[in-house]
């Protein structure tokens, strides 16, 4: 996931899964791949995974944060942001993501496109899979 071949992450994590459905670490990494896959439904549904798995998982609630901030929810984030734990609140990550929704909050409008293209050259003479989306918030 971190060197951004989400499918192939994708891949992995659901055989991970498969073998380890109680995985909570997993749980979240497939969060994360279907969050830049921009598939916010499961990835929301793979961070509340962890979370009944793990509840005190921070990065799970970071996720959700994300996806309620680009969903242009400012409160849920603001609220998902506020159950994380106080050491982990200050790290990078999770200020930065503070940072965007107190930016949201004190600006008038806030617009918010996100587009992504995906492409997978995929083996055993299967077909290329290809993706694109949009959204606006």
């Amino acid at each position: 996931r971190l060197q951004g071949d989400y499918h192939l992450a994708r891949c992995t994590l659901d055989a991970v899964l498969a073998l380890q459905p109680g995985s909570a670490d997993a749980w979240v990494e497939a969060g994360f791949v279907d969050a830049a896959l921009g598939d916010s439904v499961s990835a929301r549904q793979s961070f509340l995974r962890a979370l009944g798995i793990a509840p005190d998982y921070d990065d799970a609630k970071l996720g959700l944060a994300v996806l309620a901030y680009r969903a242009g929810d400012l409160n849920e984030a603001q609220a998902w942001l506020e159950r994380i734990s106080p050491a982990r609140a200050e790290q990078e990550d999770v200020a930065e993501v503070r940072r965007a929704v107190v930016a949201a909050h004190e600006s008038d409008v806030v617009w918010r496109l996100d587009a992504y293209a995906t492409y997978s050259d995929l083996t055993n003479d299967l077909a290329p899979w290809r993706g694109a989306g949009l959204a606006l918030s």
